[in-house]
C-alpha cells in the first residue's frame, strides 16, 4: 500500500500491518503480538479498524474472552 493510499483511507502503518496479518487468515490479539505491536496496540488498532469496517470480531466458540478478528472484503480491497 502507498502512503497516499493510507492516507486516502485514513490508516497508518501500524493499522496497515494488522490488515496485513489478517489477511494470512483469523487471528487473536495474542497471536499477533510481536516486538513491533504489544497486545494493548493491537487492542487499540482493531477497534480503529472495526469502526472503519475493515476487520470483524467474534468471540472465541471454546473461550468467549478470546477475540478473533477476522480481515474485511473492504479491508482487503484497500491492501490491495
Amino acid at each position: 500500500m502507498t502512503p497516499i493510499n493510507m492516507i486516502k483511507h485514513g490508516l497508518n502503518a501500524r493499522m496497515v500491518l494488522v490488515l496485513e496479518m489478517l489477511e494470512a487468515g483469523d487471528q487473536t490479539a495474542t497471536s499477533m503480538a510481536s516486538d513491533m505491536l504489544s497486545k494493548v496496540s493491537i487492542t487499540t488498532i482493531s477497534d480503529k479498524l472495526f469502526a472503519k469496517q475493515l476487520i470483524t470480531r467474534c468471540r472465541g466458540k471454546k473461550d468467549r474472552r478470546e477475540v478473533i478478528m477476522s480481515i474485511t472484503d473492504k479491508g482487503r480491497n484497500i491492501l490491495k
